[in-house]
């Protein structure tokens, strides 16, 4: 098995994961229709392509991650946590945490909160809280209340 697959995973229709390399998905990532993850790749240069030499490298998809519609993400690829990758993006160098990319090739767009927020958020990792602490902490995280959360998280 090259696949491995967090909590709460989701992948539309049509998504295609060519695993040679081995992909690994983190929790709570939702993957939108006819998305790609291709680990396999041939060389450049024409005369070592036409050996038949081929690579494989990992693909590793962090937590809290949303990538969209017909999204392509290329061999030996790390989005990190909280990133987004918006639809039709070929995804072919490294994404930072919450750090939302686009486009061919795909380049950030914006982080999606401050850097200190950003800091915040990777100290508390919700998503590898018990399902007990996450549903009971549910409300704060969805009202945004980071330091309303952190200080319930601490008590918990």
């Amino acid at each position: 098995a090259n696949i491995t697959v967090g909590r709460n995973f989701y992948m539309n229709h049509g998504g295609v994961i060519l695993d040679a390399g081995g992909v690994t998905f983190g929790d709570n990532v939702f993957i939108g229709p006819q998305c790609g993850f291709h680990t396999s790749g041939h060389p450049l240069a024409a005369e070592e392509r036409n050996r038949g030499l081929e690579y494989a490298h990992p693909i590793r998809v962090g937590s809290d991650v949303w990538i969209g519609y017909e999204a392509v993400i290329l061999s030996g690829v790390r989005i990190g946590d909280g990133a987004i990758v918006a639809a039709r993006a070929v995804v072919a160098g490294d994404v930072e945490p919450y750090t939302i990319v686009g486009g061919v090739p795909a380049k950030p767009i914006r982080k999606r909160f401050t850097p200190e927020t950003i800091h915040r958020l990777e100290r508390l990792r919700w998503w590898d809280w018990p399902r007990e602490k996450l549903q009971l902490l549910l409300p704060l995280l969805r009202r945004g209340d980071l330091t309303a959360l952190e200080r319930a998280a601490e008590k918990f």
